[in-house]
């Protein structure tokens, strides 16, 4: 028969001898225990509840990112200046950086179901309604976006922080295939080994996010595997999102 136990452990410095079964004179010192939460201290809310707060705002969010792609034959990787703006799932992104010497940039605009790509000569393509089976080195602005309450995360913490002198939630999501798509938008080809990673913070106060780390690894159908990591800085926009054709700030403001 097997039998199983589990439970906390307590430390604390024992001031006295090391208390051997045939030395014991005296009672065994009292168990330190924790003290218990505050009366006044307030539960932390779900995550959905905060996901579904900002829900219908409209964010911008600038950083930089880093993406690359690995094979046996093939290894390459930019640092690229990252922009997005989004709202209730519409969003234009965009990102420029160099590759070995050559400028290079992505975009991708997505409006009800309309999904627009950037050209490498700088013109906006329209898609058939949906990304290809592009991956994260091929058109890096598809993985920008801040995450929802439907993008099929598989694991989520909160905690609670500060930053700056600034109190914050931390919101740590982790997925898989269904997680990466959800993201991205993109029709990428099943693996096991598909992921994302992000951690949101949120303004404690407001509930509104301010800040975004995240990392996406994805292998394509030719074996190469693809990786996306950075940081956003989020803020709430004001104005209509940028969609092309219509007046968008330069992605260095």
């Amino acid at each position: 028969m097997a039998v199983t136990a589990e439970g906390d452990l307590y430390f604390h410095p024992l001031e006295g001898p090391i208390p051997f079964p045939d030395e014991i004179t005296a009672a065994a010192p009292t168990p330190v225990v924790p003290a218990p939460p505050r009366a006044d201290a307030k539960p932390l809310p779900f995550p959905h509840e905060l996901l579904e707060k900002f829900r219908g705002s409209s964010f911008k969010a600038t950083g930089q990112v880093y993406a690359s792609i690995d094979s046996e034959t093939t290894w390459g990787g930019a640092l690229l200046d990252a922009e997005l703006y989004t709202k209730d799932g519409e969003r234009v992104a965009r990102t420029q950086g160099n590759l070995l010497g050559t400028p290079v940039q992505s975009g991708v605009a997505v409006r009800s179901g309309s999904v627009r790509i950037l050209g490498a000569d700088g013109s906006w393509e329209q898609s058939d309604g949906a990304l290809g089976g592009v991956g994260p080195f091929d058109l890096p602005a598809a993985f920008l976006n801040l995450p929802g309450w439907t993008f099929r995360m598989e694991r989520m913490r909160m905690y609670e922080d500060v930053l700056d002198g600034r109190a914050v939630y931390v919101l740590e999501m982790e997925g898989g295939h269904a997680a990466v798509t959800y993201l991205s938008g993109a029709r990428l080809p099943e693996h096991p080994e598909n992921e994302v990673s992000i951690t949101l913070l949120l303004d404690k106060e407001s509930g509104l996010p301010i800040q975004q780390d995240m990392f996406v690894w994805v292998v394509d159908e030719q074996g190469r595997t693809h990786t996306l990591y950075g940081t956003l800085e989020i803020e709430p926009w004001k104005e209509p999102l940028p969609f092309p054709g219509e007046p968008a700030p330069s992605i260095q403001d």
